[in-house]
């Protein structure tokens, strides 16, 4: 009988959990405990680590749904005691330090998850996109220059991309590559279908013709992004940092204000 309970018991526990569960009422379903533990024997070290990497990446996420006291940034930095150089937790951690406006800690977190030979791609892209828009949308020139790297190593990867051109040619323009930035902007403006891609077009269009002196094209592309109506405070830097008349009244006369 002992030994019936002893076979038995694990054995119902594991079939409980093969199912997916949810930790939280309101939270998505995560992967069962006993479908993993009966494909562990099965698996290769790398598909291990990024299985129990995902696991903190998980909670981290649950914290932020709570939205109680709970850091998610506890969760990913207990992962990294366990996964030191795990781009996951890395890359998760970058996206919190970047949420809180701490961009060094951000660049730092992001910059470890590229050195990783095990990111793909399409991540790589979208890391190197969320380093180069640092500057852009804080209007902070700390890391203006590595934008110009991180900028351009995206767009080599993914040329097709109207969102990464958008990015490069932003960060051109603040460069003062102006010709090079517009080519690349007035591309995205025409052809994307994305509404937040045209209004940084707008955005960074408006504060080129602004450095050249061409403030009536500078005044329509301030109207344009305006009435895009995208919730981003962007314009209002960027018309602020234009400091000149005609765009000073082009704002009063607007649609909307971004607030986010």
């Amino acid at each position: 009988m002992l030994g019936y309970i002893v076979v038995v018991l694990p054995a119902i526990n594991l079939i409980e959990n093969l199912w997916p569960r949810k930790s939280l009422p309101d939270a998505p379903s995560v992967g069962s405990d006993g479908w993993q533990l009966m494909r562990t024997p099965f698996l290769k070290e790398v598909e291990i680590e990024e299985s129990l990497a995902s696991t903190y990446v998980q909670e981290a996420r649950f914290a932020v749904l709570r939205e109680k006291s709970d850091d998610p940034l506890t969760y990913l930095n207990l992962g990294l005691r366990q996964f030191p150089s795990h781009w996951l937790l890395h890359c998760n951690c970058g996206a919190c330090y970047l949420a809180q406006h701490n961009y060094p800690e951000a660049v730092d977190q992001f910059t470890k998850a590229l050195e990783s030979p095990l990111v793909p791609v399409a991540i790589q892209t979208r890391i190197l996109d969320q380093l180069a828009c640092i500057p852009l949308f804080s209007r902070e020139t700390e890391f203006l220059q590595q934008a110009d790297e991180w900028s351009r190593r995206a767009l080599e990867i993914d040329p097709l991309s109207l969102t990464l051109k958008a990015t490069r040619g932003s960060v051109l323009i603040d460069l003062g590559k102006i010709e090079e930035g517009r080519v690349l902007l007035e591309d995205v403006l025409q052809n994307s279908a994305v509404v937040s891609d045209r209004y940084v077009c707008a955005c960074f269009l408006a504060l080129a013709a602004s450095k050249m002196g061409e403030l009536l094209r500078a005044s329509r592309m301030v109207h344009v992004a305006r009435h895009m109506d995208v919730k981003s405070v962007l314009l209002d830097a960027l018309v602020r940092e234009l400091n000149t008349a005609p765009l000073a009244d082009h704002q009063t006369t607007g649609t909307s204000h971004a607030t986010h």
